[in-house]
């Protein structure tokens, strides 16, 4: 597998050695750099996924799973609003 992966930065490198236009290179290197990006946004989604099932987050992951986005915006403010009520009750006692 990383013999492959040696093998398409070597063809990709070939290929692009001949490319002598500023423009086209420089769209080259737009599309490496958000390609980073993509790869950067990737690792971490998979970082925070891999917390999903923790012993504190399993439960309400299993419950939230198949909210919609807007259904997740809406499940989360009504949490944040029971936390403040809970707090506040706390500060109270």
């Amino acid at each position: 597998m990383e013999q492959e992966n040696y093998k398409s930065i070597y063809k990709f490198r070939k290929d692009i050695e001949d490319v002598k236009d500023l423009h086209l290179l420089n769209n080259c290197l737009e599309l490496l750099r958000d390609m980073i990006k993509i790869n950067d946004m990737k690792e971490k989604i998979s970082n925070l996924e891999e917390t999903f099932l923790t012993k504190e987050k399993a439960m309400f992951y299993f419950l939230a799973n198949n909210l919609t986005s807007q259904e997740v915006v809406f499940a989360a403010e009504k949490v944040s609003g029971m936390i403040k009520v809970l707090e506040k009750n706390d500060e109270k006692k």
